[in-house]
């Protein structure tokens, strides 16, 4: 356990640019649990063109609660925009750490897609590693809203930084772990993951709350351990509505917004 990890199929030993339309996404299953997904890294090509432009990447984190295992649920989506092109081989990494997505089981996916604007003037393009067969197979590509798994015997160039915080040592946990607390889904009929994490051992309170700020009901509350902790609460019994879920431990606070619907 290494913190942190670095998930790729691919090793940039001989590359082409991908030509496929929409979006991409590699799969990935973490070696332990429970993992936080820190950041995503791509290797992409924005093509030469007469005069230069701008352009937008965007990352999306999802549960793999699809049909046979195709992607589904989206869990979290984030972007840089404002990239200048073009650019024949460049790296970017794009943040997940404030998303506070954590899996404790099952695999994910992590999809790449671009963003054009008024002055995009080329299709941008990720690169793929054709170099070293038999390749991962555990790409999948998106096409009119209709995802398909990539038949091409070739790795995407798109990898997942993980966060263990469960196996840090002592000596750097401290400096690692953070107090939060986050939902998924946060829209739901019930039944829903509530992961949280303490930098200190102490008293955790975890309530939920109207948006009126009525206290509704107690989720959880004992003494814990410094670490990633998670469990599933369930709503079912409450009328529709937005409600909040707060977090309280000594010298601090968190919570988080939750839509029940019926």
């Amino acid at each position: 356990r290494t913190y942190p990890c670095e998930l790729y199929y691919d090793n940039i030993d001989s590359m082409m640019a991908s030509s496929l339309c929409d979006s991409i996404a590699n799969k990935f299953i973490p070696p332990y649990y429970p993992c936080q997904i820190e950041s995503v890294k791509c290797h992409y090509i924005a093509p030469p063109a007469e005069s230069t432009y701008t352009y937008g990447i965007a990352a999306i984190i999802l549960d793999d609660d699809g049909a046979a295992g195709f992607p589904g649920s989206e869990i979290a989506k984030d972007s840089i925009l404002g990239l200048v092109g073009p650019n024949w081989f460049q790296w970017l990494i794009i943040d997940f750490s404030h998303h506070n997505v954590v899996f404790d089981s099952g695999g994910f996916f992590v999809e790449w897609t671009y963003i054009p604007d008024s002055t995009t003037l080329e299709n941008l393009q990720i690169w793929t590693d054709w170099g070293t067969p038999p390749s991962a197979m555990m790409t999948w590509i998106e096409e009119d809203g209709t995802w398909y798994h990539w038949w091409e015997r070739t790795d995407v160039v798109l990898r997942a930084f993980l966060n263990f915080p469960s196996a840090i040592s002592e000596n750097d946990r401290k400096y690692l772990l953070k107090n939060y607390v986050s939902l998924h889904p946060t829209i739901t009929k019930g039944k829903f993951k509530c992961s949280f994490c303490t930098s200190k051992d102490g008293m955790i309170e975890i309530s939920l709350y109207s948006i009126d700020g009525r206290r509704v009901k107690s989720l959880f509350s004992t003494f814990v351990k410094k670490r990633l902790h998670y469990f599933y609460p369930d709503i079912s019994d409450l009328p529709q509505g937005v409600y909040f879920i707060r977090m309280y431990g000594e010298g601090f606070a968190d919570k988080k917004k939750i839509i029940l619907i019926k």
